[in-house]
């Protein structure tokens, strides 16, 4: 695994630098996926560690918190990845005050991430957040939210039906729709996907799974031995991408272990 001097996950950039402007997701995830693998062995006071470092003010986060480069720690460039990753990393590890503090800051701005992306009417949040309270026991709210799922869930089914041969692309440097063929970063949707096997699966994220892991688009890395799904993630956490493939196995063996795939 790779980690920079301050003990942070970081990858590899193309300039054979240590890269932390994807430190909060991967290390959301990595924590995510061995909670879910490992839930008795893997080490939460890391976890406390982790959320301390990169909660930089109430329910506000950085991509990585002691970088000296501004994009990595300024609030304002969290994006939208950044924070499903982390979201969904909360509320398994039982970081519940961290994400309630997350919460109340984003109900501040609007239902807007930090970056001020705007939220998907709301199913976004609900579909990350709702999962994530179900979790707390005694939980007063419980039928309110389980009743919303089936709708908040949507967003499931929309985010797997973006990763289809027959979704158009829209790539953000050349500003064109494109095939799709290098897109490869699968992480928040196995995430997503997972967290709703685990917590209160609906009608709908069942099929936002289906659509997922058996119509997943062909990729400039597909292998005839794997699925399109597995060569994705496995290819964007490899060393050939500076990533750190730890990951990459741990949140396909969460997907097989846990839908059978």
């Amino acid at each position: 695994m790779k980690r920079d001097k301050f003990g942070r996950i970081v990858t590899m950039n193309w300039k054979c630098q240590l890269d932390g402007g994807d430190t909060c997701a991967n290390e959301s995830a990595w924590h995510w996926a061995s909670s879910v693998l490992n839930p008795q062995t893997y080490d939460h006071r890391e976890t406390v560690a982790f959320v301390e470092a990169i909660e930089k003010e109430p329910g506000v986060f950085v991509r990585h918190p002691a970088s000296t480069e501004e994009f990595w720690n300024d609030p304002k460039r969290f994006s939208r990845d950044q924070n499903e990753a982390l979201i969904i990393f909360l509320g398994q590890c039982g970081h519940d005050d961290a994400l309630d503090r997350h919460f109340k800051a984003i109900l501040k701005r609007g239902l807007r991430f930090q970056n001020k992306d705007i939220s998907a009417l709301g199913l976004d949040f609900g579909a990350l957040f709702g999962r994530q309270w179900l979790k707390r026991k005694n939980n007063r709210f419980a039928p309110i939210i389980k009743a919303l799922l089936p709708v908040f869930d949507l967003y499931l089914v929309g985010k797997a039906l973006a990763k289809t041969k027959w979704a158009p692309r829209w790539n953000h440097d050349e500003m064109k729709f494109t095939d799709g063929n290098r897109d490869i970063d699968d992480r928040n949707l196995i995430m997503l996907l997972c967290d709703a096997k685990l917590t209160h699966e609906t009608r709908l994220s069942k099929l936002a799974a289906k659509i997922y892991f058996k119509h997943r688009a062909k990729h400039e890395w597909s292998k005839p031995c794997l699925a399109h799904w597995q060569t994705a993630i496995l290819h964007y956490y490899s060393e050939e991408t500076g990533n750190n493939e730890e990951i990459g196995i741990a949140l396909f063996n969460c997907a097989r272990v846990l839908f059978e795939t």
